[in-house]
């Protein structure tokens, strides 16, 4: 894709973020979990206050975007653990999916994560989204463990850990 430009964001792209996670979470999320949790989440994940919170505890967000309108983004963080870093987010228009944007973004993480020391990268996944799953399968990730999360409002995340070892 000619016209694509990959970059580190920062507080300055933080609308953006926002825009295509409003897009891409209730289409992506709506077969999985109810609307009301969707709304939670974003609340939860994506708020001005939430990004500005994760930017300074070293989430390193990616953005990609083509003739400069932002397409997809990524996260990642170290863990606890050393040379362990965890992939946050990865979302892509969905229009602008199966063009090989969501596996360019994947790479460039897994570069940054490998330039910083990193030896395992791990995600979390909803365990009834298939088409993610399958994605980070084809990533050469493998399913680690499951964990249920507890997130508020009554409001539970049942995921898949998977990780790939770098």
């Amino acid at each position: 894709m000619k016209e694509l430009n990959i970059y580190k964001a920062g507080a300055e792209s933080i609308p953006a973020i926002q825009e295509i996670a409003q897009d891409v979470w209730p289409q992506t999320y709506s077969p999985l979990i109810t609307m009301d949790q969707i709304q939670y989440m974003l609340e939860l994940m994506y708020s001005t206050k939430a990004l500005e919170e994760q930017l300074k505890n070293q989430h390193q967000f990616i953005l990609a975007s083509y003739k400069n309108k932002p397409v997809g983004f990524t996260s990642f963080s170290p863990t606890k653990t050393t040379k362990k870093y965890q992939l946050q987010k990865l979302y892509v228009d969905l229009s602008f999916q199966k063009q090989g944007i969501g596996r360019l973004l994947f790479r460039v993480i897994v570069e940054e994560v490998k330039q910083l020391g990193g030896l395992h990268l791990i995600l979390q996944v909803n365990r009834n989204n298939l088409n993610a799953i399958d994605f980070y399968k084809r990533m050469e990730l493998q399913i680690e463990k499951e964990m249920n999360v507890a997130i508020g409002n009554n409001f539970f995340m049942n995921d898949y850990i998977m990780g790939i070892y770098l």
